[in-house]
């Protein structure tokens, strides 16, 4: 990971969500949550891969 690219990316995020007189808070607390989710998914994929089974589709 590129910590000094996500910290940019995350006060960029910060900022739209000031902007938009949304809780800068949550939205960087949404972002980890998508992150973390995408990060669960790739790695039941390429456990399901290294197992020679299909991965499940949500």
């Amino acid at each position: 990971a590129d910590s000094d690219r996500e910290a940019r990316q995350i006060e960029r995020l910060r900022t739209l969500a000031e902007n938009a007189k949304l809780d800068p808070a949550f939205a960087e607390k949404f972002l980890n949550f998508i992150i973390a989710e995408v990060i669960r998914h790739h790695e039941r994929i390429a456990e399901d891969t290294v197992n020679g089974s299909a991965p499940l589709a949500n």
